[in-house]
């Protein structure tokens, strides 16, 4: 789990530096933005994917491994839904990053999980958190769009 957690925040401090090189260089472009927000989806699913892979190899006994599992998921689909309100969002106008758990909170929480070996804590926060962060942002949109309307 440590190593997995250094390899994260790595990739993660990696990630943050793209957007700020491509500004800097004069190459930033609409369609980088776009990838890069494809890319930190599919990044932070691939690492779900691992703590699943993870936890059904063994690292969650049998009678634990559903609730970890259905943790997992629900981190997972609230996570990548708080990620999508805010695009979706933009699309129409909205500009938020209302809520308290944004991508930044959750690699943060997901690489001090993974160092102190309490990923299954930390994913229970992501996923408490991010339902109540999705559902900031959702009201914060229509109160928005209502008051443009």
């Amino acid at each position: 789990m440590v190593a997995g957690g250094i390899v994260f925040l790595l990739g993660s401090g990696l990630d943050l530096m793209d957007g700020a090189l491509a500004r800097l260089t004069g190459t930033a472009s609409p369609f980088g933005a776009l990838l890069d927000s494809v890319f930190d989806r599919l990044g932070e699913a691939a690492l779900f994917v691992g703590l699943a892979f993870y936890a059904i190899r063994g690292g969650a006994s049998e009678s634990f491994l559903p609730i970890f599992i259905i943790t997992l998921f629900l981190a997972l689909i609230f996570s990548q839904g708080v990620s999508y309100l805010r695009a979706r969002g933009e699309g129409l106008g909205v500009f938020t990053r209302a809520g308290v758990m944004t991508r930044t909170e959750r690699v943060i929480l997901l690489g001090i999980g993974l160092l102190i070996d309490q990923i299954f804590w930390v994913l229970l926060l992501i996923a408490v958190v991010s339902c109540f962060t999705l559902f900031q942002r959702m009201f914060t949109i229509r109160r928005e769009l209502n008051q443009g309307g």
